[in-house]
């Protein structure tokens, strides 16, 4: 017995992605369409509602980075030498400290329009959260909020579906004319592996092969970084990193 709306399994992020504000004008338009006429999918928006509410009224101060955040960055995605600071797992961990925090500011900032335009009542219980070292079940709903390193206003949400579909809006900021956008993931000790070039459009949707989608998990970081058109000529990053951030399940 489960107190979950019928829904399919692509029903479910769409719903999450409308709570968050992360849908493009056209698709809201389309999305609230659809809630006029479906009961459950009206049904699964409150109960991500509920889910994300204690998210809204968390008070997250704002968190500075340490000085060393960016040369550390630098020597672990272009190989920079950096052994004084380079402590890979107090790093990492340090990383997914900061941009958890921002992501969650960012979120809230998000989610208080969204709550403000009121519910019916309570929904049903949404999915457990987990901690950052945590495993997580294969289908997981995985999102982060890239936010700008110093210098640059490029601003991302990505969100790795169930399926394993990412999809990665530009939410601030702009490409460059004549670069390119590149994203990675970071995980553990392993290299920065690429994800691809992103659109120029707002939308960007990329499918990770099945080795890449092993990368994916609860404190892995994902990187754009500034490259020439048609992205990076190595395998590597080779440009400025422009927005950083570790994802969070939901």
């Amino acid at each position: 017995m489960t107190d979950r709306p019928d829904t399919t399994p692509e029903t479910e992020p769409l719903a999450a992605e409308y709570v968050l504000g992360l849908l493009t004008p056209a698709e809201r338009v389309a999305f609230e369409a659809r809630l006029r006429s479906e009961p459950a999918l009206l049904a699964e928006v409150r109960r991500w509602e509920s889910h994300f509410a204690t998210m809204a009224d968390l008070e997250v101060d704002p968190v500075a980075p340490p000085p060393r955040l960016r040369d550390a960055i630098e020597a672990r995605l272009f190989g920079l030498p950096s052994a004084s600071l380079w402590n890979r797992v107090a790093f990492w961990r340090g990383l997914s400290f900061v941009t958890s925090a921002a992501a969650l500011a960012a979120l809230g900032a998000v989610l208080l329009p969204n709550m403000q335009q009121g519910t019916d009542g309570p929904g049903t219980p949404g999915p457990d959260t987990q901690g950052p070292e945590a495993g997580i079940p294969a289908g997981t709903l995985l999102m982060t909020h890239l936010i700008p390193t110093e210098g640059s206003t490029l601003g991302l949400a990505v969100t790795r579906e169930p399926s394993g579909i990412l999809q990665v809006r530009r939410v601030a900021g702009e490409m460059a004319p004549g670069r390119a956008q590149e994203l990675w993931v970071i995980a553990g000790d392993n290299a920065p592996v690429s994800l691809g070039v992103l659109h120029e459009d707002a939308l960007t949707t990329l499918v990770p092969d099945a080795e890449t989608a092993e990368l994916f998990s609860v404190g892995a970081a994902l990187a754009i970084s500034d490259e020439p058109p048609g992205g990076s000529p190595t395998g590597a990053p080779t440009g400025e990193i422009l927005a950083l951030g570790t994802l969070v399940a939901l």
